[in-house]
């Protein structure tokens, strides 16, 4: 951190010209929205630049360090990215300018030749708390900047960009908890009062303007609209939005990020639809415990979500690979109980490049090497993983009667907040209680119907659960439900309502 902070403030005492280099993710999209944000408050000459998923790829990359070569930047500052571009690192050093990579993915063998490299999951980093996204590693050297700035009005600016902080911390999918919670309770706080015309936009065109924004609003209806122009290609329009400075220039890049969303939505269903079509055809799941699949008509911007979606439905980890001439981009989604990053890891001689998570990877590879992969990744996981390890689980926190319900126990749960991966909401079951009329479906096959002990009566829905409908339409009304407790709005009416996560017969 030292070394980083030292150099940025002879970047910008010097009149350097810097380049802050995101990824084209939400987390990269908010961490260069913040980074840009500050450095100008500070006087830095700094520019941005996010690759394009389909030309550029994931990372730095030569064609852009050509360009910004030409146009004289000193000093490149990566977002997200780069702990594992070691030849391209080199490559600008040998270009004459100098890098300082934050990132938060998991480094290699070899860290690369830089000036400074942050990341809190280093080898030697004593850090206390390893799980910050991208943009929280970007915020702490924000606030070394601020702490070393004789600029005393850039303190509360600094705080400001909590918003940010929030939307790219839960979009990453990174644990709720440690320094992460604290950032993500105050950054929600902020995001629901936020004063970015670019947040204002997003907020207003989504329908969501007014409300008191959660991880819900962010997770289904914020982040996959920042996201829609990063994984369909240009993912500039995000940070561009984020960055306006009026309405009126904030207002049609949400729109159009909007139409985008419902776009990718459209490819990913058609995409899903085919990717169950060819497991069934060409995986056996008695056999493979990895479902490894690829097709030269799917989008590299799409199979990540498609891959999240397979995995749900079938419960393993899956790799998609997206074929173009010979060369695939690949996605990978995995479970909590297979290491996915160091699975990988250990196929490298077959790959192009890597890089991810325990849960999530990224890779490039020829096509001649996919059935390897496959077969290695079969092999590992066979080793690795039991039945046991592919049924999913779904574990209960407490047993409940529908009679405590209430907006008391509702208010206590939610101190507990926020709730992400790492601090799941509070699961509750409550065993034979009886339905009240017919169950019955609303639109997008969600399960809706209304249980009692004897005593209140209580309304529940199960989202995507209609394929339960047909085992609670019998003569037996008696049901055990698992569930989570939220309110729900509607029409300016407050009610409680159990999420279920699941229903059986008593």
């Amino acid at each position: 951190m030292t070394p980083a902070a030292e150099r940025v403030r002879q970047a910008i005492d010097g009149k350097e010209k810097v380049l802050v280099y995101g990824d084209y993710d939400v987390d990269g999209i908010t961490g260069t929205t913040l980074l840009v944000s500050v450095l100008k408050k500070l006087g830095s000459q700094v520019s941005y630049y996010i690759p394009h998923r389909i030309k550029d790829g994931y990372g730095l990359n030569k064609r852009a360090i050509d360009k910004a070569s030409q146009e004289g930047i000193n000093l490149i500052i990566t977002v997200d990215c780069g702990i594992t571009a070691l030849e391209e690192i080199d490559y600008i050093r040998h270009r004459g300018m100098e890098i300082i990579v934050t990132d938060h993915h998991q480094p290699g063998e070899n860290l690369p030749q830089a000036v400074a490299i942050i990341n809190p999951v280093r080898k030697d980093s004593s850090y206390p708390f390893r799980e910050l996204s991208g943009v929280g590693v970007v915020f702490k050297l924000v606030q070394v900047l601020e702490m070393q700035s004789k600029n005393s009005h850039l303190s509360t600016d600094v705080w400001k960009h909590l918003d940010l902080v929030a939307l790219g911390t839960i979009a990453d999918v990174v644990p709720l908890t440690g320094e992460n919670r604290i950032l993500v309770k105050y950054g929600l706080r902020e995001l629901s009062q936020t004063q970015k015309p670019g947040l204002q936009a997003l907020l207003e065109v989504t329908g969501i303007e007014g409300k008191q924004i959660t991880p819900t609003h962010v997770g289904f209806i914020l982040a996959p609209r920042l996201n829609a122009g990063g994984r369909l290609g240009e993912a500039e329009r995000g940070v561009k939005l984020l960055l306006a400075e009026s309405k009126e220039e904030a207002f049609p890049l949400a729109q159009s990020l909007d139409r985008e969303n419902k776009r990718r939505q459209q490819i990913g269903g058609r995409t899903t639809e085919e990717g169950i079509s060819k497991v069934k055809e060409e995986v056996n799941l008695e056999s493979e415990k990895v479902i490894v699949l690829a097709d030269e008509a799917w989008h590299p911007g799409i199979i990540g979500i498609v891959a999240s979606r397979l995995v749900e439905k079938f419960y393993r980890p899956v790799i998609l690979i997206a074929l173009n001439e010979g060369h695939g981009k690949g996605s990978a989604r995995s479970i909590e109980s297979f290491h996915l990053f160091q699975a990988l890891r250990e196929c490298e001689d077959l790959l192009v490049a890597l890089g991810g998570h325990s849960l999530a990877a990224g890779l490039t590879i020829t096509q001649d090497k996919i059935k390897h992969l496959r077969e290695r990744m079969n092999e590992i996981a066979h080793s690795q993983l039991s039945e046991e390890d592919l049924t999913p689980k779904v574990k209960i926190d407490s047993q409940l009667s529908l009679k405590d319900i209430d907006l008391k126990l509702l208010e206590s749960l939610d101190r507990l907040g926020p709730f992400g991966k790492g601090n799941t909401k509070p699961l509750f079951t409550s065993a034979g209680v009886n339905l009240l009329d017919s169950p019955y479906l609303v639109k997008n096959n969600h399960l809706k119907l209304r249980v009692t002990e004897g005593g209140p009566v209580r309304e529940a829905i199960g989202f995507k659960m209609g394929d339960k409908l047909s085992l609670l339409t019998g003569e037996n009304t008696g049901v055990d439900l698992a569930y989570s407790l939220e309110i729900n709005e509607w029409r300016g009416a407050k009610t409680i309502q159990l999420h279920l996560k699941d229903i059986r017969l008593s």
